[in-house]
């Protein structure tokens, strides 16, 4: 029996759950930063990138803290099989109805687990440290 999508958001996506979906500039993880995704309305997201030379260039040339570019080791968590690199410049703001859409359509995957709470801290202090992320975004995420 299939459990319905609505009910699998509140037992399956906690604060530090991995969702992997095809967004804008491809496929990637996402973390979830929000502190009970279950009661918002949107869920917060930083996107999961491997750290190559193309994601080095991206560092050096965006001219923002390095504080707020959060490299992780597989590791670190063992999800990961590469250095992941994650910019807490750039949080990604989905709704739950594009967040159930995707699940209903099979285009949306919500990974077993979650991240460590060391490394939600982690993310959470480069979001935290970014000059470009919107003050209401930090104000949601309590940071």
């Amino acid at each position: 029996m299939e459990i319905p999508h609505e009910i699998e958001i509140g037992i399956s996506i906690k604060k530090g759950s991995i969702l992997y979906f095809d967004i804008s500039y491809g496929i990637h993880n996402f973390i979830v930063l929000n502190d009970d995704p279950p009661k918002d309305s949107s869920l917060f997201l930083l996107c999961a990138t491997s750290l190559d030379f193309k994601a080095m260039k991206m560092v050096e040339y965006s001219g923002l803290p390095e504080e707020t570019w959060v490299s992780v080791t597989p590791e670190e968590c063992k999800i990961f099989k590469n250095i992941t690199l994650f910019n807490c410049n750039k949080v990604e703001n989905i709704t739950r109805e594009e967040i159930l859409d995707k699940m209903r359509n099979k285009k949306l995957k919500i990974k077993k687990g979650t991240i460590s709470q060391d490394l939600i801290m982690k993310l959470c202090n480069g979001v935290s440290k970014s000059p470009v992320v919107e003050k209401w975004i930090l104000k949601k995420l309590k940071l």
